[in-house]
Formats: structure tokens, sequence, C-alpha cells
């Protein structure tokens, strides 16, 4: 299977022993990390973060692109839905506004938890993406996120409603007396 230079057993603590292989020549890609801690609450958290790091990592090496935070990419996708319903008409026109009016809330709520004006701040990012800047944010912190992670989160948002549609009773199309079937414009926020 392979070689080693050592294996030792040694003590971490506390009685507990572990097996440290040192010197491996062809290691592969397989790490172990040994945690440890005051007291099980300490150990649990720092598991938690861990993994978290780990589920970050992942998906950036899913799809290697990130995009930018403080709600650009639903500003983005809201101006977009509000030239796709101008395109419509009646009630499906208003439930494609409904939804941009939606995706608005995230930077809206943003700019409240960041202590600014938010009315002032979603109006100015509105224009900044209208006029073709597609990567205006709130950027307090200059955060990023993983493309891989924001692209499946707008997916899932008209999943959602439809869900909520169903709810409601409202899943019909009444139009032509059959079930509603949504169809996801192919957005791609840079």
């Amino acid at each position: 299977l392979g070689s080693a230079d050592l294996v030792e057993e040694i003590s971490v603590g506390g009685g507990e022993k572990i097996i440290q292989v040192t010197g491996v020549q062809n290691p592969g890609q397989a790490v172990s990390i040994l945690i440890r801690g005051s007291n099980k609450l300490v150990l649990e958290e720092a598991e938690r973060s861990i993994h978290d790091a780990l589920c970050v990592i992942r998906c950036l090496v899913k799809k290697r692109a990130l995009v930018s935070g403080g709600g650009a990419p639903e500003m983005e996708v809201a101006v977009q839905l509000r030239q796709l319903a101008l395109e419509r008409h009646g009630a499906e026109q208003y439930c494609w506004r409904a939804f941009a009016d939606a995706l608005e809330q995230v930077p809206y709520t943003l700019a409240e938890n960041a202590g600014l004006n938010p009315i002032a701040t979603v109006t100015e990012m509105r224009s900044q993406h209208a006029n073709g800047k597609k990567n205006h944010g709130i950027n307090v912190r200059r955060v990023r996120f993983s493309y891989y992670i924001k692209n499946k989160s707008l997916r899932l948002h008209p999943e959602a409603a439809h869900i909520f549609q169903i709810c409601a009773g409202f899943s019909r199309d009444f139009r032509y007396n059959k079930p509603f079937r949504y169809e996801s414009p192919n957005f791609i926020v840079n």
C-alpha cells in the first residue's frame, strides 16, 4: 500500500493516544485534522467552523469564480426582471415585478443592517445597475461569494415562490386551464 519513515503512538493529553504517521512517500490527497479544545462545546464549534471552511473550498473547486456581494447579484437580476416584465401583460407582468421587488429586499436589508439609508442605497444601486455596473453593491466589507452558491440560491428563489403559489392555491394557469409551469430565464450574473 505504501511506506512511511515513522509510525508512532503519541499521547495527546488526558490519557488519549493517537497514531501519527510521518514521512509518507506518496501521501495522496487525504488529510486528517486533529482538533483539541478545553471542552466539548469548544470542540463542536471548531468542528462546525472547519466544516464550513471545507464547504467553501468545495464550492470554489466546483466553480472557480466569485461574484460581488452586498446585494449586487440580486439587484442585477431584479433589474433584468423589470426589463423582462415590460414584455409581459396583466397579472404576469405584476408577478415579474413583484419578484424583482422581493429580490431587492436583500440589498435593502443589508443597507439597513449596515446603518445606511436603505431607500437611498437601493435607489442608487438600481441606477448603477441600469447603467451597466453589474457589480455595484453595498461594499462595506468588500464581500465576495462563491458563484456556485449564489447561482444556486438565485435559482431556488423562483422554485420557492412556486411552492408558495401552490400552497396558496394559485398553481394553475387559468388562461389554458392547465398546471402552471415556471420556466426560469437564464440569468448569468458576472
